[in-house]
């Protein structure tokens, strides 16, 4: 997956729904994560939810959740 990462084609990621919650010393993160062509077209969208324990003075990533959410259907020319 990380060497397919460098062939990507050039967009652009837009975090957008985000919210943040503590549950004890664990926060949680939630979002939609939009990548979007160069000319504005949406490419793909994630429903994301991320993990972050607070431990050695400070957050650590620890897990990470992500779905896709449908995208209008374009037919190719």
């Amino acid at each position: 997956m990380l060497d397919a990462a460098r062939y990507r084609p050039p967009s652009r990621l837009t975090l957008t729904d985000l919210s943040f919650r503590i549950v004890g010393v664990t926060g949680i993160v939630r979002g939609l994560n939009t990548q979007m062509a160069p000319d504005g077209k949406v490419i793909g969208r994630v429903r994301f939810t991320d993990i972050f324990p607070w431990h050695g003075g400070r957050w650590q990533a620890i897990a990470a959740q992500e779905a896709p959410v449908a995208t209008e259907y374009q037919p190719q020319e």
